[in-house]
């Protein structure tokens, strides 16, 4: 499921396609519920694959800077119009949006799931 992870769709039809398997409440909920999930595969990296990223992530820190106080600027309202922005700066915060929205998302499910007295979601069924 992970490799659909936010496609609604391609995750019922995984689901439609395996009725005996366990499947995670948390995606039938969110279509993004892995974000935040303890069972989150993505949590589970061996070193290796953690020290990569960690190398990929340092040596990308001035744009992710860039990216984010993009997103303070808009926010507070000093970037009125997409045209004062490049492409590529628009294309990052698109996605930075489109990810903020998705863990916003994730959270006000569980939110909903904890009051209903269900905790992290359910789990598997």
């Amino acid at each position: 499921m992970f490799e659909v992870l936010g496609d609604r769709e391609a995750q019922q039809e995984i689901r439609d396609r395996n009725p005996d398997k366990m499947h995670c409440l948390d995606l039938e909920v969110s279509a993004n519920g892995c974000d935040g999930c303890p069972h989150n595969p993505v949590r589970n990296k061996t070193p290796d694959v953690v020290k990569k990223e960690r190398e990929i992530l340092e040596e990308n820190i001035p744009c992710l800077e860039h990216v984010i106080a993009l997103s303070d600027y808009v926010r507070m309202g000093l970037v009125r119009e997409l045209k004062d922005l490049s492409p590529d700066e628009a294309l990052a915060l698109r996605m930075t949006w489109q990810h903020t929205r998705a863990r916003e998302k994730a959270f006000n499910a569980e939110m909903m799931m904890q009051v209903m007295g269900l905790g992290m979601l359910g789990g598997a069924r």
